[in-house]
């Protein structure tokens, strides 16, 4: 199993690629792909609040915008690395 993950805010780019043999339901890989999508939606969280946060927006839109990058980042990269080929 191959997880890739390619992200850009700004100046600053991020590539992280993890790989396991085995079958894909063995946890070590399961547990690998599900750190990499936590890590990717909690920095896209991050970015969307610090980008609410300098534009002055309330704080209950910066945070709603914030969970909602974590909830649609964190929802697209389960699906595509589970359900896809179902």
């Amino acid at each position: 199993m191959v997880v890739r993950v390619k992200g850009s805010a700004g100046p600053v780019k991020g590539e992280l690629e993890v790989t396991s043999s085995g079958p894909q339901a063995a946890p070590v890989s399961t547990a690998i792909a599900i750190l990499v999508l936590v890590t990717a939606a909690a920095l896209a969280a991050v970015v969307v609040g610090v980008v609410g946060w300098l534009s002055g927006l309330p704080a209950a839109a910066t945070g709603l915008g914030a969970c909602g990058a974590l909830a649609l980042i964190f929802g697209v990269g389960m699906y595509v690395t589970y359900w896809r080929g179902v």
